[in-house]
């Protein structure tokens, strides 16, 4: 979801250039305008045609990585204040499937993926932070919407848990 308008390619790219580095405002301010975007321009629309949505973290990443990750008092301002308010984000999931994996492991499959981006130089207590993170979220939401998936376990697992959790 993140960087799928025309404004938040052009920052999603910029983002996970290896070799940005941005300041912290700078980061959260970013990543909310293209989740906005995102929002505005494309999950509106698609409901209204009766389409089904489904985002890769969303709002769950944005508190995870810059509300957490960063404590930063804007990206928590912004959530608080933007994001969770249903006045400006009216559009509830009716499910959200929490895949959870250990850091261990996290970090293992992006040494093996190869192409890191900043996020994923950051110290492993940002890391811990940002897991601590996607654990709050999802705490936060009503337990009959959420489905944590083990994925810790190979792919072909996690695709046939996050399958029947659809289902």
């Amino acid at each position: 979801a993140f960087g799928e308008g025309m404004v938040g390619r052009k920052l999603r790219d910029r983002l996970l250039d290896p070799d940005f580095k941005a300041d912290e405002d700078t980061e959260v301010l970013y990543i909310a305008s293209s989740i906005q975007e995102t929002y505005n321009e494309q999950a509106k629309f698609s409901l209204e045609q009766g389409c089904t949505i489904i985002y890769d973290r969303f709002i769950s990443s944005y508190y995870a990585y810059q509300c957490v990750g960063r404590d930063s008092r804007a990206a928590k301002a912004i959530f608080e204040t933007i994001f969770m308010d249903p006045k400006n984000i009216t559009i509830q999931p009716e499910l959200y499937i929490y895949c959870k994996v250990d850091l261990d492991v996290a970090e293992k499959r992006i040494q093996e993926r190869g192409n890191e981006n900043y996020l994923d130089k950051e110290t492993r207590e940002f890391k811990e932070k940002v897991v601590l993170g996607f654990d709050e979220f999802f705490e936060k939401k009503t337990k009959s919407k959420v489905v944590t998936i083990d994925c810790n376990q190979g792919q072909d697992i996690v695709f046939e848990n996050v399958k029947q959790a659809i289902e």
